[in-house]
């Protein structure tokens, strides 16, 4: 086995094209698809990183009766607190944001810096089920105005700007001009919503006819156990309908839509990632068949070759074997190019995928979604292009051996073989319009 090795090395440093050019196909082909579909498996796939994240859904509210997505708008706040209220069959509860941007200093003195904000309901946290990494949550005393001035920051703020001090948990920095004490840090690469660095108290206001139509809240909410997504939207147009009754009102609201909350960062991005995904897959069979028509040609070329070694006595079984450890040497290396390619671009396109449908961004960026390879994709592109590379490279050299040796010594004016034998000569068969030179070793 360590003389095909070497055999097989040698084949492909004596023709550097064909092994550029075959590495080249195979590092893109596995890499470039192993990319894309780890950043789609990421989008599309990767569930969200909360206890029973299938009952989460991102809260509109809807002025016709259908809850028409087309219709639907983010939550007043009397909405909030009237859904809250009347929709505890429902929900086991809703929370509710708005982003901004906060200038923070660590002290009075100290230089400002302008980060993303997210002022939040006491329990939007607890609606997620999620726990900060340190502390704890806003309670409802701190969630209302007038309240203690307190503040919950993100890992990356913690770890820069604090250096990742253990004891930063009732220190104080300057958000927006006022003093604000730290109650907690949420876990790494967490920032949700609004790929915010800081969380503030919402503290809602009281029910404001002013207010009534201002959609600025994001709603999220957590159904029921066994309640359905359809049949919550159903049962808020039952509750939007006896609220309209009491209390007639153009603004109030007329039903909700409802969509699971992971759909709801790629419910726009998603057609674009199905192209995205078939095009792809379009060019991995590309590369595939470019490699295959590689090969092909490679081993049409070496015809002579192996009918010469043939009849220099080499057997079927050693020339498929060597390229059998050729084509495996082949796919190794280029497997490995590949994996370095994906290891360098899911990252990069990880940096460059589209945000979502608003200002709440994206899954992979607000969330514990640090960009990784996709293993199964990755085997399976190194497995089709390896099973390629053995079935075209070895499938016609075995007919090679088999069929188009006769063929090769028709057509060559000089046969050169080799008769062994012991202590006596064995006879030369002879053919007409044939020139042989016997070659004998004792």
């Amino acid at each position: 086995m360590l003389t095909d090795l070497k055999y097989a090395l040698r084949m492909l440093v004596k023709a550097p094209g064909f092994s550029a050019i075959a590495i080249l196909i195979l590092a893109l082909g596995i890499g470039a698809n192993t990319a894309i579909f780890s950043v789609v498996e990421g989008t599309l796939l990767r569930p969200l990183p909360f206890p029973h994240a299938e009952r989460l859904v991102r809260v509109f509210e809807a002025q016709d009766e259908k809850g028409a997505r087309s219709a639907s708008m983010n939550l007043t706040d009397q909405t909030v607190q009237r859904w809250r209220e009347f929709g505890r069959d429902i929900f086991d509860d809703i929370g509710a944001g708005t982003g901004g941007a906060s200038t923070v200093g660590l002290r009075d003195d100290s230089p400002v810096q302008t980060v993303p904000a997210a002022r939040i309901s006491a329990n939007f946290f607890p609606v997620l089920g999620l726990a900060p990494a340190q502390g704890r949550t806003f309670t409802l005393e701190e969630d209302r105005a007038g309240g203690p001035a307190v503040v919950i920051i993100c890992d990356d703020f913690w770890r820069n700007d604090f250096n990742a001090r253990r004891d930063v948990l009732g220190s104080s920095i300057m958000v927006d001009g006022q003093q604000r004490t730290i109650i907690g840090v949420m876990p790494k690469s967490f920032r949700h919503p609004y790929r915010a660095s800081l969380w503030l108290p919402l503290a809602l206001p009281a029910a404001d006819v002013a207010t009534a139509n201002n959609h600025y809240l994001y709603g999220v909410g957590r159904l029921r156990p066994g309640v359905t997504a359809a049949q919550a939207e159903a049962a808020v147009r039952r509750m939007c309908a006896a609220i309209n009754q009491s209390n007639p009102n153009p603004a109030n609201p007329r039903a909700a839509y409802l969509p699971r909350l992971r759909e709801s960062f790629v419910m726009d991005l998603r057609p674009k990632i199905l192209v995205i995904i078939g095009a792809a897959f379009c060019a991995f069979l590309i590369a595939a068949a470019n490699f295959a028509g590689l090969l092909l040609s490679r081993v049409v070329e070496r015809e002579g070759e192996f009918a010469l070694r043939t009849a220099l006595g080499a057997t079927r079984r050693r020339i498929v074997r060597q390229e059998l450890v050729q084509a495996l040497l082949l796919a190794v290396i280029g497997t490995a190019f590949g994996l370095l390619l994906a290891l360098w671009a899911t990252p990069a396109l990880v940096a460059m995928s589209p945000e979502g449908a608003d200002a709440t961004g994206s899954a992979m960026r607000e969330f514990d979604y640090t960009a990784r390879l996709d293993l199964p994709v990755f085997a399976f592109a190194a497995g089709v292009m390896a099973l390629t590379g053995l079935g075209f490279g070895l499938l016609p050299a075995a007919r090679l051996t088999q069929r188009h040796v006769e063929s090769q010594h028709a057509a060559s004016p000089w046969l050169i073989c080799y008769r062994r034998t012991g202590n006596r000569r064995g006879p030369v068969d002879r053919e007409p319009n044939r020139h042989a030179i016997l070659l004998e070793t004792r």
